[in-house]
């Protein structure tokens, strides 16, 4: 397992015995006050642009969709609710959006570096301040 960790600033695996951590691969992983998500991220200007957009339903194959740089979404052409998380540069939650209904325009977070797309429901267990660590697939 390859986790980008913001706290320790590096990859690393966190499933080894000797941090006496475990991973858990049916959901979300949570240890040492930081949560885990298995993240598909945006590697250029239109996968940032497009998002989730034309999906009829949230993938099943990812926790999220990572997007950074961003500090700004839309739903224009969503078709589902989404929770948002977003996140300064060094993985650290600067604000949860819980519920965002199809037709949004513009949901903002000053300072924020990235955001995580997640299905609807899944922010609750989040809040401001919290650490986490990305799982990039």
């Amino acid at each position: 397992c390859k986790f980008y960790s913001a706290f320790a600033g590096a990859v690393s695996c966190i499933c080894s015995n000797e941090k006496n951590l475990h991973c858990n691969r049916g959901g979300l992983l949570t240890t040492m006050n930081t949560t885990s998500l298995k993240v598909k991220k945006t590697r250029s200007f239109w996968q940032r642009a497009r998002g989730l957009l034309y999906t009829k339903n949230f993938p099943q194959d990812f926790d999220g969709l990572y997007i950074e740089p961003c500090s700004a979404v839309h739903t224009l052409g969503m078709h589902y609710d989404i929770d948002l998380l977003f996140l300064d540069r060094h993985l650290r939650i600067l604000k949860v959006v819980e519920d965002v209904s199809p037709r949004h325009f513009c949901i903002t977070c000053n300072g924020a570096y990235g955001v995580v797309e997640l299905d609807a429901g899944k922010a609750q267990n989040f809040r401001k301040g919290q650490k986490i660590t990305l799982e990039y697939l």
